[in-house]
């Protein structure tokens, strides 16, 4: 294939649904490229939907699409975005491409990665979410003017089980990987209708992903762990974004002390499963994450390879960029001395951390200053609704 700056294998192999059933090419992609929505369309009408068929014309012809402005935004930063993490993942089905007919269309149905988001079903509220992914969420939505009390609390992308199953069920047979994100996935029944099918039909070898925030190990009669073991590649990508208070009033819902004995259970019954942190940096944790960081490591949790960093782009008002100078410099002095220390340079061979770590460093260079007030008056309304107060877990945000 020729050089193509906008190439993205994932319109030919993938479609990404979030819990109220709207539908987008992927989960990077802006909220105003939608596909369709599962609650009107099946996954084989959404295929070929108008807006996918662009996107393929569009890569094909090496042209940017708005739509994709978030993989753009990674990469201007220096890190690592899912364009290219999935072509490099996905690159033996570029010959997909080839089925493409002028208009974008693709008859050919080859699911591939599969990533949907089957409920808001969840037992947290954490900040930097909202009641579109947490079910959690909705009494403080209408309370923040956030979501109407006509909207309805759960969220599904299909009126009921047997409906899901008759849409999804002929999409795994094509199936490689799997990623499972919430809502909170270890509470689903959706999610354990798929593992348990899997196993029953012999189709174990995928990749199994999750997100998750991993304070439910048993889901009410089901132990996951015990699930796993049966599954030869288990990834699973914790959502923690920092330890202690700190972690329970950013992730409310949290309970350390679970979360603590969640992992050690892991890596005492199932060695088997490739644990690691999926963290988000935004304004909340950007000077305190890598505390926690060595931390975990210096209990044998994780190496400092096992970190995935997801730099919060939205809203806006949390960003790292919309911090004082002086909070970003002290920030920016810890990154660079856990680079240094753990000789990430050298010693992370899959560059994960290390350009997730440069992504955040580059983040910190940007100047937002102009919404920290917009910050400060968001978290002063939510700790009036919660009884919380940020400024006493979080002294370093004055």
């Amino acid at each position: 294939m020729q050089k193509n700056d906008y190439f993205c294998i994932l319109p030919w192999i993938h479609l990404h649904v979030w819990p109220n059933g709207i539908t987008y090419p992927c989960c990077l992609a802006t909220n105003d490229f939608i596909l369709g929505n599962t609650n009107q369309s099946s996954f084989k009408e959404l295929w070929n939907s108008e807006n996918l068929k662009l996107l393929r014309k569009n890569i094909l012809e090496n042209k940017p699409t708005d739509g994709c402005s978030r993989c753009y935004e990674h990469e201007k930063h220096g890190s690592r975005s899912m364009r290219q993490n999935m072509n490099r993942e996905f690159d033996h089905l570029l010959d997909r491409t080839k089925l493409t007919k002028a208009n974008g269309e693709l008859e050919d149905i080859h699911m591939a990665y599969m990533d949907i988001r089957f409920s808001n079903i969840c037992n947290m509220r954490c900040r930097t979410c909202g009641p579109e992914l947490s079910s959690q969420w909705v009494e403080d939505g209408i309370a923040l003017g956030r979501y109407s009390e006509e909207q309805p609390k759960i969220l599904k992308i299909k009126k009921n089980l047997e409906d899901f199953w008759q849409d999804v069920q002929p999409w795994l047979e094509t199936v490689e990987q799997i990623y499972f994100a919430g809502g909170e996935p270890l509470i689903t029944d959706e999610h354990y209708k798929i593992m348990e099918y899997l196993i029953e039909v012999g189709k174990t070898d995928i990749v199994i992903s999750y997100n998750t925030n991993f304070s439910n190990l048993i889901y009410k009669d089901k132990d996951i762990i015990e699930i796993w073991k049966k599954f030869k590649r288990i990834n699973v990508g914790a959502s923690l974004d920092a330890m202690h208070e700190r972690a329970e009033l950013m992730r409310k819902g949290t309970n350390w002390n679970e979360i603590e004995k969640n992992i050690i259970r892991l890596k005492s019954e199932a060695p088997n499963v490739n644990f690691s942190l999926s963290t988000t940096v935004s304004a909340y944790n950007v000077w305190h994450f890598i505390d926690f960081f060595d931390n975990w490591i210096e209990k044998g949790y994780i190496q400092a390879t096992d970190i995935s960093i997801n730099v919060l782009l939205f809203p806006e008002y949390m960003q790292i960029s919309i911090l004082p100078e002086k909070i970003k410099q002290q920030a920016s002095d810890k990154i660079l001395k856990f680079i240094d220390k753990h000789d990430l340079n050298k010693t992370d061979n899959n560059r994960r951390t290390i350009m997730g770590l440069n992504g955040v460093l580059s983040n910190l260079k940007d100047n937002k200053e102009n919404l920290f007030n917009e910050f400060k008056v968001n978290n002063k309304k939510l700790d009036e609704i919660r009884k919380e107060n940020i400024n006493f877990t979080f002294p370093e945000i004055v």
